[in-house]
């Protein structure tokens, strides 16, 4: 989102920062949902289903569920403490936000056409692209240069969640960014 948003009013944003959120190109397309170290990207498929099958699973379960896809995606294993794990999942159960929570996903093939749009025109603001090794890593990086022509890369030794994982690491890297 905060590169749509970025391509799409550049005059306005001075930089970006992107921090283990892929942009939603091709590449979508080759992301494995099996891997030979276990589970890959399945979810993105899954939240994309349109049947109502997401929230008929998750309804009732928000609990289960966040934990679960939590420690899924987490590297340093309990830095998504309990109470943040009840706060996502209050939140879920707000009418309508675990449907919006899936929305997100099932714009991607419409996101996919104007993000490729986009890429014909190079951010020319500077970017810093950040991924968690145990999670999208170094693609995080590597993807914004296709979009950016001045992008600043880092690989954390974290999982998903990279704010909670690896704030002080993130803080060192984002306030000079930011400066």
């Amino acid at each position: 989102m905060s590169y749509a948003y970025a391509a799409a009013h550049r005059d306005s944003i001075r930089c970006l920062t992107v921090i283990e959120a892929p942009q939603i190109d091709e590449s979508l397309y080759q992301f494995p949902s099996v891997t030979p170290a276990g589970p890959g990207f399945w979810n993105f498929g899954f939240f994309m289903l349109d049947n109502g099958l997401p929230e008929r699973m998750v309804t009732g379960r928000e609990d289960t569920w966040i934990a679960g896809f939590v420690d899924w995606l987490e590297v340093v294993k309990g830095a998504v403490d309990p109470d943040a794990v009840a706060e996502y999942a209050a939140h879920l159960r707000r009418p309508g936000h675990l449907g919006a929570s899936y929305a997100y996903f099932r714009t991607f093939h419409g996101d996919a056409e104007a993000t490729i749009r986009h890429r014909e025109t190079p951010l020319a603001m500077p970017v810093l692209a950040i991924g968690g090794e145990g999670a999208l890593g170094q693609a995080i990086p590597d993807q914004m240069q296709l979009y950016a022509g001045d992008v600043t890369g880092a690989v954390f030794p974290c999982g998903h969640w990279v704010a909670e994982e690896s704030p002080e690491l993130l803080l060192k890297h984002l306030l000079p960014f930011l400066g």
